[in-house]
């Protein structure tokens, strides 16, 4: 507004409850149904300090409420941490049921799912339809809303707890890979398979070759740059603690390697 209308705002009251910072905030929930899982910023945000949260990514497995206690009602949920006084971590999340990824399969569950973060979807980018596009086609395909930024390690715990009831693994890739290895698998107690991943380069095509993505583009790299994951949710260890694609996993399970073909 222009300065000579600022003579009649009336400042805001002192006691004015402080906005909510980014840097130091209980930011979502999930209620599972053994307990209710919380994730936070700003408690461990320095390297070798970790207050009691289960993983450096703060995530905090809490005690579930008395339900009947606030039955009818939205109760907010936090953390009371102890820095110099008893402080109350701000919070923007609520307790809620627990909450479930339904498959449309009436068979047990003992499928593998894709993982898929993607970032700054805007409405040009038409999402929605390419999703109900693939469900026409006969793929099962659900999307959740992840929009807190910087939060990579976070989604990935969040996912491993939504989908547990679902699936029994879950591949931790990007929109545009695929894999193509033999996921048949041993009795060695396997609970996670690594796999190499290398980047392909465009190759001046304008299309997609007849050949296919491995034998019609030149790969980019000669060696291998990352590697992502394959997980068996139930094996996941229970402060779901990972470390980009890769979880912690309860004790007598293995991680096994997979080498691309």
């Amino acid at each position: 507004m222009k300065s000579s209308e600022n003579r009649n705002i009336t400042p805001a009251p002192a006691t004015s409850p402080e906005m909510l910072r980014w840097t130091f905030l209980v930011y979502d929930s999930l209620t599972t149904d053994d307990d209710v899982v919380l994730f936070v910023k700003g408690l461990n945000n320095r390297q070798g300090i970790n207050r009691e949260s289960n993983s450096i990514q703060e995530v905090f497995r809490c005690n579930r409420p008395d339900p009947t206690v606030f039955e009818g009602e939205r109760i907010s949920v936090s953390l009371e941490t102890i820095l110099h006084v008893p402080v109350i971590v701000p919070s923007m999340a609520y307790y809620t049921r627990p909450q479930k990824l339904e498959s449309n399969e009436k068979s047990e569950k003992a499928r593998v799912c894709a993982c898929t973060m993607m970032y700054n979807v805007g409405n040009d980018d038409d999402l929605n339809n390419v999703v109900d596009e693939l469900v026409r086609d006969g793929y099962d395909v659900k999307t959740h809303s992840w929009v807190w930024p910087k939060t990579q390690e976070a989604g990935f715990s969040h996912s491993a707890i939504y989908a547990k009831d679902s699936c029994s693994w879950m591949m931790y890739i990007d929109v545009d890979e695929f894999n193509v290895q033999d996921l048949s698998l041993d009795k060695r107690q396997i609970g996670e398979i690594t796999i190499s991943c290398y980047e392909f380069g465009p190759s001046n095509k304008k299309s997609h070759p007849i050949m296919g993505v491995t034998q019609g583009y030149n790969c980019r790299r000669k060696v291998e740059n990352i590697h992502k994951s394959i997980v068996l949710l139930d094996v996941v260890d229970h402060s779901l603690r990972n470390v980009i694609h890769h979880f912690i996993l309860k004790q007598g399970y293995k991680i096994k390697k997979s080498e691309c073909p």
